[in-house]
């Protein structure tokens, strides 16, 4: 944070409202990061992004071929021009 901005900020005089409220959010997204971790599995797929969880949905066994015909089609390319 620039020098300016922070005297900016300390001449508000709402600065000690704005410190509580900031303190409480943070508190809350402790609290609501601290429940995704106790929940979360190690075999979920999931993320804590901004405060929501978000949930990764398995690949589709088409996705999956896809995946495994591009990873082979590169690996010949590859191993053919060096």
């Amino acid at each position: 944070m620039s020098t300016t901005t922070f005297k900016h900020l300390i001449d508000l005089p709402s600065l000690p409202t704005l410190v509580k409220d900031l303190q409480h959010y943070l508190d809350e997204e402790r609290a609501r990061r601290q429940k995704f971790y106790d929940w979360i599995e190690d075999d979920q797929k999931a993320e804590f992004i901004q405060g929501e969880i978000v949930l990764h949905l398995p690949a589709t066994n088409e996705h999956s071929d896809a995946v495994g015909f591009l990873f082979c089609t590169a690996g010949t390319y590859v191993n053919l021009n060096g």
